[in-house]
């Protein structure tokens, strides 16, 4: 099950509609739509470790034409929820999609950061650099990891 399956997801979309739903009518209009799926992308944001660009207001507003069932201006949740899920989950690029943005996150962390904090405290041990025997690998991958 992916993220956009998954029930954190389909909370965050029912709190975003149910926020911009002024009127508690079950329908929101497309201005209150780009609003909400700015609201999950604000949530996905603070919750992962990857900060992902929300589409532009065009790509929102032509996905609420297509997913707009009745062509009455206005979105009911189902339809938010649908949309949301494509809009979040299938990108024009995939180097802007969710997947990519967390799995480069992740990757940094887990991989180049502890591998590159190796490399160079065996280089610094190599050259005889001063205390390089006493730093241990964690810490320094910690710090490439912040860019400090």
């Amino acid at each position: 099950m992916g993220l956009k399956d998954s029930r954190m997801f389909h909370k965050y979309a029912r709190t975003a509609f149910d926020e911009i739903d002024m009127d508690k009518t079950g329908r929101v209009d497309y201005k209150e739509v780009c609003i909400g799926i700015l609201k999950i992308y604000d949530r996905l944001n603070a919750t992962f470790p990857a900060h992902v660009i929300a589409p532009k207001r065009t790509e929102m507003l032509d996905m609420c034409k297509k997913y707009d069932k009745d062509g009455g201006g206005t979105i009911e949740f189902e339809e938010f929820l649908n949309m949301s899920k494509v809009l979040v989950g299938n990108r024009k690029k995939f180097t802007e999609s969710l997947v990519w943005r967390y799995f480069s996150v992740l990757t940094l962390k887990v991989v180049v950061c502890p591998l590159a904090a190796g490399y160079l405290l065996q280089y610094l041990r190599s050259v005889g650099a001063p205390l390089a025997h006493k730093v241990p690998a964690a810490p320094l991958a910690s710090m490439l990891e912040t860019g400090i």
